[in-house]
């Protein structure tokens, strides 16, 4: 199980980690005025032209201060922060977001969903009743808690994972930003869909706990690829806890998309299942099943998913591109 990195020394040595690998990437510095819960400041931004993002770092708090926005900074004006990704100097915090999770060897950078910076309205159930990306249980020091997978430090494609999760977040609080004044407590329950945007086994290959945890850090941008390639084609997208994505037609939920980055037995059985069982709530029965897979299933295999009246859309990474084949005539389909 991942545990939570609680030594101070440790989350030191992580912070510096984390920040090397944006300063690696050779990002274009802007002058410019940063806000932040003790007020606005002058900073150093970085802006990472390739995935339209910046990041400003300080540590001279009370936590390791970590705050993203999109687009290009504006050099000497304000700058609205998107998210922040911060990190308490020692122990576990849990009133700040960010975690460095550790599984053997490999460093996981997690989210506690906590997003509004004290904004009614935008809290952690607005976050996890939205978010496209994976999860994972953690053991959080004596308590197991869930929290929202970013991406792995180990990864190459870690940048990328990062601006995944800005745009995320980003996606999510427009969901509620235009509304605010009707907004509600943000534990109450919504049931409602957010129209707006919301063994060897199957494959061909082992996966190790290793290689599953990888995969899955992959999960919100093979979601949130998928959307907006549905976008592109006029669809309505949304998404919920139940289901990773669906698209909108007559005000009733047409196709149920449910995504999966690695192909072990779990997460096939895991795929089928969470795919029919969130596809018989009433007056979805007669919608499209669709299971978004990384690579080719055994001829055995795909013929026993047809019988179950589900298809199969196979995506792959071209370089940090996510390529869906046939997407079109998978949608096709009926």
């Amino acid at each position: 199980m991942i545990t939570t990195e609680a030594t101070g020394r440790e989350i030191t040595k992580l912070q510096k980690r984390f920040v090397s690998i944006f300063n690696s990437k050779k990002p274009e510095r802007i002058e410019a005025i940063v806000g932040s819960p003790g007020g606005a400041f002058k900073a150093t931004f970085l802006y990472f032209k390739q995935f339209n993002f910046w990041a400003v770092f300080d540590n001279t708090g009370t936590r390791y201060w970590n705050a993203f926005g999109t687009g290009k900074p504006i050099a000497g004006k304000n700058n609205s922060i998107t998210c922040e990704i911060n990190f308490p100097f020692d122990g576990i915090e849990r009133r700040v977001a960010g975690v460095f999770g550790r599984e053997s060897d490999k460093v996981l950078l997690l989210h506690r969903g906590r997003i509004g910076g004290g904004r009614k309205g935008i809290g952690k159930s607005l976050f996890f009743d939205n978010y496209r990306g994976a999860y994972e249980v953690i053991q959080d020091g004596d308590q197991e808690n869930t929290l929202a997978l970013i991406g792995s430090l180990d990864s190459k494609y870690f940048v990328q994972q990062i601006a995944s999760f800005i745009f995320e977040v980003q996606r999510i609080k427009d969901l509620i930003e235009p509304t605010l004044e009707n907004a509600g407590d943000d534990d109450a329950e919504d049931s409602s869909f957010n129209y707006e945007f919301k063994e060897e086994g199957f494959g061909k290959r082992r996966y190790s706990r290793k290689d599953e945890i990888e995969a899955e850090s992959y999960h919100g941008i093979i979601v949130n690829a998928l959307a907006d390639k549905l976008a592109e084609r006029g669809f309505v997208v949304g998404n919920d806890r139940k289901r990773d994505l669906y698209t909108i037609r007559d005000n009733r939920i047409d196709r149920i998309f449910e995504a999966k980055t690695a192909l072990t037995n779990s997460s096939i059985y895991s795929a089928i299942g969470q795919v029919l069982f969130y596809s018989s709530e009433k007056g979805l029965d007669n919608n499209q099943k669709i299971l978004v897979l990384p690579e080719k299933l055994k001829a055995s295999a795909e013929k026993i998913i047809q019988r179950l009246g589900l298809q199969i859309l196979y995506y792959s990474f071209q370089g940090k591109v996510v390529r869906f084949i046939d997407l079109d005539g998978v949608l096709n389909k009926k």
